[in-house]
């Protein structure tokens, strides 16, 4: 039993088929490349952009030869009829499009589904365009403009561009001009050169630009691919090689932490005796996002060498005592691998009651801090707060921050705080920690302080004394006012430079794994563009990047990355 697909490579078919896989449970996914030949001359260009999504997709395609044999000039839904009633043998139970609007795209494929007794699936129907996009966009699918036909959108200047750098300015057309930001009025088209489903991604290595029509307010012109090839992607094998086991550490914003028991009740499904260390917390989440989550994961690539043994271990203390609390949800204390220890966060819960310290905010940080000292020590014998080279400590009121710092023992490591609306049990503080068990004296740490066109930005940075991990923080300082779609790129790209700065006075081969960049919400608009902007100017040196809003954060800043770094 199998999902088919009706496949033009847009970003909406491709994000449909993404869609459906992800819902199919017991059915399986295949696919069926169809092609909507408007004219007759189009033949050997489609061809080659389905001979390639047969490389990229193998588990999509049929043969090219058949589909194109089907092909009835301007009779679609006779093609549709006659391809899938041919293909019975297959037991093909359900058919995907990526409708959003269009009442014809989806009345027809329901139509030939009612005739063959299919199952028609739809799911982009009706949705939200602007979140669509951003999910589009966030999901890792890579597409490009290939027409243009609206107000606003020039043949010369926006085609061949991504969608994730055309988003912000999309978004300016539809609320300016009620431009449909996902292109459902005709506005755009588009073309997937990878996404997550995709086995190979395809290059583009000539195009030419045709205009069609050269328009004063609305020109209408489109690519044409002269030459295309498919790539491997080097990390596809390493990808579906992890497994839920390999999870080391799990971050997971909620929007509403009444949600804590329930949503532990499902989580708790998915891991085993051991689970990894985890960190919870409410955070103002955009609208209809009820929670975000982000994981770490570790394995051994390399052969291990003779005489050598790797050593990983989780920490998961379930009984009450006097010596630190309790897991409160499905998660460990800590997980060790090597000589890295990533802690869970630690709230101030009296550890043989399990319930919160009734003091001032003082000493529930003093009691957050005691129990991550615990569990260091837990870990590995002598292991304390020294060792720490990263932390971030959450606090649900911004007065509370003068009162949080570092003690004289660790004052090397960067401590971020940031300002959240709940903690779990109601508490005022929760700090979490990563430690390496090295020479704490023997790191080096550097601070830089940068002026910018909009602010400044400040830089700290601690490489442990075997050069085997460190942490980077980077805050900015605005100026102050409302920040636009300019000026956060601006600061985006302003933060991307001091990264790599950063990394390379480092001197070391660290490989930047996971960015935390916690940012203010209010209403610029950091959320949609600060990602995308990210990955642009990092480039092959972008780590894994969440982004997280917060209420606030202290000494003015607007936003604050904080990253690990390994061999």
């Amino acid at each position: 039993r199998a999902i088919r697909y009706a496949v033009s490579n847009i970003k909406d078919t491709c994000h449909s088929q993404m869609e459906s896989c992800a819902g199919a449970s017991s059915r399986q996914c295949g696919s069926i490349f169809w092609l909507d030949v408007q004219r007759v001359e189009n033949l050997d260009q489609m061809s080659i952009q389905f001979l390639l999504l047969e490389n990229a997709t193998p588990l999509f395609c049929y043969q090219a030869s058949f589909c194109l044999s089907f092909i009835i000039k301007n009779k679609q839904t006779m093609n549709y009829y006659c391809f899938l009633s041919s293909q019975e043998k297959e037991a093909i139970e359900a058919v995907s499009v990526g409708a959003i609007l269009s009442d014809y795209q989806r009345v027809r494929v329901e139509n030939v589904c009612l005739r063959l007794g299919l199952q028609p699936l739809a799911y982009l129907w009706r949705r939200d365009q602007e979140s669509l996009l951003s999910e589009m966009i966030s999901s890792d699918l890579q597409a490009i403009l290939i027409k243009v036909a609206a107000f606003g959108l020039d043949p010369e200047k926006h085609l061949g561009k991504s969608l994730a750098d055309m988003q912000p300015y999309l978004k300016q057309l539809s609320h300016k001009y009620g431009v449909h930001i996902c292109g459902e009025g005709g506005e755009y088209e588009t073309f997937t050169l990878d996404c997550p489903l995709f086995k190979k991604k395809i290059v583009i290595d000539e195009a030419e630009t045709v205009i069609h029509s050269a328009d004063a307010f609305a020109p209408v012109g489109y690519l044409h691919f002269t030459k295309m090839h498919a790539e491997d992607k080097h990390s596809v094998s390493l990808i579906s090689a992890w497994k839920m086991k390999d999870i080391v550490l799990v971050h997971l914003y909620v929007r509403n932490m009444e949600d804590f028991v329930s949503l532990n009740a499902v989580y708790r499904k998915y891991f085993n005796i051991n689970p990894p260390a985890r960190v919870c917390v409410q955070a103002p989440l955009p609208a209809g996002q009820l929670l975000q989550m982000d994981c770490l994961l570790h394995d051994w690539t390399e052969p291990l060498e003779e005489g050598c043994f790797r050593h990983r271990e989780a920490l998961h203390v379930q009984s009450l005592s006097h010596w630190a609390p309790a897991n409160i949800g499905p998660y460990s204390q800590a997980f060790k691998v090597d000589e890295l220890v990533f802690c869970a966060g630690q709230i101030p819960l009296v550890p043989c009651t399990m319930s919160l310290v009734k003091a001032a905010t003082s000493v529930e940080a003093q009691l957050s801090f005691s129990h991550v000292k615990k569990v260091l020590e837990a870990v590995i014998p002598n292991l304390t707060l020294a060792h720490v080279v990263q932390a971030h400590c959450y606090i649900t009121r911004h007065r509370d921050v003068a009162t949080l710092q570092w003690e004289s023992e660790i004052k090397l490591a960067p401590l971020l705080i940031v300002v959240i609306p709940a903690l779990p049990k109601d508490a005022a503080v929760e700090l979490h920690v990563t430690a390496v068990n090295d020479d704490p004296a023997r790191r080096t740490s550097r601070h830089v302080a940068t002026k910018t066109a909009c602010g400044s930005i400040r830089c700290h940075t601690v490489l442990s004394a075997d050069g085997s991990s460190a942490s980077l923080s980077l805050s900015m300082v605005a100026c102050g006012g409302d920040l636009g779609i300019a000026d956060v790129k601006s600061i985006t790209e302003e933060l991307g430079t001091a990264f790599m700065k950063a990394t390379k006075a480092m001197e070391a081969e660290l490989v930047p794994q996971c960015a935390r960049v916690f940012y203010k919400c209010g209403p610029s608009p950091i959320q949609q563009i600060v990602q995308e902007s990210l990955r642009s100017s990092l480039g092959e040196s972008s780590p894994s990047v969440a982004l997280v809003p917060v209420l606030d954060l202290p000494d003015s800043q607007i936003l604050h990355l904080s990253c690990w770094l390994s061999l």
